[in-house]
């Protein structure tokens, strides 16, 4: 079998792939070793015990996020014990139902939308690859060899498909190329850097390329390693190769310009290659741009006439000094075609009618000359019991879905929670939107749109949701509470 060395000596054909996947193998069977021997384990902590067997019951993305948070918290102590908590954590992530995390893919649009509130659930990073990327990086501190496999069996194979020009949501994955960097700053000696053995590990992130949210992720992790001269001709070359085709992914690619600078990004890979290694990698980054930027784009990105597309000029100037820029007359035969789909809430008659109430009712009870009246006080109260009841009328119609009422009422639950005085009243209001979220189906149909909700009333008022908590049976409340009481943050 060959070895990395044989294929260190190869290196200066630097793609003799049988080279680099038979040396692959060999850093598997190696590195896939893991077994260790039993060690004595303390007692283990019984609220703890009890924390885990009740999140293993739970959603699958708040028991994988329990395990994870419990095996980082001082809680438990034993070294194996953590291990294997984390191991159900692995298995838990298998579980999730979104696989990567999402953002709003256009700059400028209203939050009070199905894409905005999608991005603020996706902002709890309960996504299967967020997930993993804490696992890797808790991994990484108690196995690196662990941490390394799980690295390797991903692959970067992200299964990201190509988005259309419909889609208002973009990927966002840096967070686990951070996480596979971090493993590569520390699981590899000096020599099996030297030798090939991490060019060989990291080499499927850049050949599983297949969107360009990925490429920015990846030139930053390759900078942020310390590499021999081998290893940057191996990556670098690969990089340049992987990336340099037309991707079919225009929202993908114009969100990568404006959201992660790509631009900005390849000049600084561009200059640095060109300064240590004497390698000019402008006219391929020129290639991949003008097979992106020339070839079927969205509609929402056709430029006024006589001017370039955006971002072009930028390009021009930061990549191509000393080779031909991009004129007007590259995209003649452009096509455009495709706007986002995007459902703004807060517009049918329901939501319009408790806007209307409660903005109405909240501007009369905070007059000056009203804030302690008690007959204004009272009517407040009144409107306040009417707008619950209005709630509780608010059901799923053609003209709203089940998961956009549930957002939008958990919206006007939240406008209430805030703007109720605590009291009786205030307990009533959070009872009912307790009593609410515990019903809603949406816990199982998209769990983090409901937990986005949940969390917000939990930050707002902790103890008396975990009171009112007792009264509803719920396992998923039952797993936040008790998260609270024995302080797993």
């Amino acid at each position: 079998m060959m070895s990395a060395l044989d294929c260190k000596k190869m290196w200066p054909k630097a793609f003799n792939f049988r080279c680099v996947l038979l040396s692959a193998l060999c850093f598997f069977l190696i590195s896939n070793s893991f077994s260790q021997n039993p060690t004595p384990t303390p007692e283990r902590d019984p609220e703890i015990v009890s924390l885990l067997a009740s999140a293993q019951l739970a959603a699958p993305e708040l028991a994988a996020d329990t395990f994870l948070k419990v095996a980082a918290s001082k809680r438990v102590t034993d070294s194996a014990w953590r291990k294997e908590i984390l191991e159900q954590a692995s298995q838990l992530i298998q579980q999730v139902k979104y696989p990567v995390r999402k953002h709003v893919s256009l700059f400028g649009v209203q939050v009070d939308s199905v894409s905005g509130y999608m991005t603020y659930a996706y902002d709890q990073e309960l996504d299967a690859l967020s997930l993993k990327s804490r696992l890797i990086k808790q991994v990484l501190a108690v196995d690196r060899p662990r941490a390394k496999q799980i690295v390797f069996e991903i692959g970067g194979n992200l299964n990201l498909r190509p988005l259309s020009c419909e889609d208002s949501l973009a990927y966002d994955v840096a967070d686990i190329y951070r996480a596979v960097g971090d493993v590569a700053k520390v699981a590899f000696s000096k020599k099996e850097i030297n030798e090939g053995v991490r060019a060989v590990f990291l080499l499927p992130w850049i050949e599983n390329i297949q969107s360009p949210a990925q490429i920015t992720p990846i030139i930053k992790l390759l900078r942020e390693i310390e590499s021999s001269f081998q290893e940057r001709q191996m990556l670098g070359n690969a990089l340049t190769l992987s990336i340099n085709r037309n991707f079919h992914d225009d929202r993908s690619f114009t969100y990568a310009l404006a959201g992660d600078r790509l631009l900005e990004v390849l000049a600084v890979y561009i200059s640095y290659y060109s300064v240590n290694e004497k390698v000019d990698f402008r006219p391929s980054v020129r290639d991949f741009l003008a097979k992106n930027f020339t070839s079927s784009r969205c509609l929402d990105n056709k430029p006024r006439k006589n001017e370039l597309p955006e971002f072009v000029g930028t390009a021009n100037s930061l990549l191509y000094r000393g080779l031909q820029p991009f004129v007007l007359d590259d995209f003649d035969s452009v096509e455009y075609k495709g706007i986002p789909e995007m459902r703004y809430y807060l517009r049918s008659k329901m939501a319009i009618k408790f806007d209307q109430t409660f903005r109405s009712a909240r501007d009369a009870k905070n007059a000056p000359d009203n804030r302690v009246d008690a007959a204004t006080q009272q009517e407040w109260e009144l409107k306040v019991s009417q707008m619950l009841e209005d709630l509780d009328s608010w059901k799923e119609s053609d003209e709203e879905s089940e998961i956009e009422v549930f957002n939008q009422k958990c919206v006007a639950y939240r406008a209430l929670t805030a703007e109720v005085a605590p009291g009786p009243l205030k307990t009533i209001v959070l009872r009912r939107f307790v009593r609410y979220l515990a019903d809603s189906p949406v816990q199982k149909q998209s769990f983090i749109e409901w937990l986005n909700h949940v969390s917000w009333l939990i930050r707002l008022e902790p103890r008396l949701f975990s009171t009112l908590c007792r009264e509803i049976p719920n396992l998923n409340f039952r797993v936040l509470t008790d998260m609270q009481t024995i302080r797993i943050k």
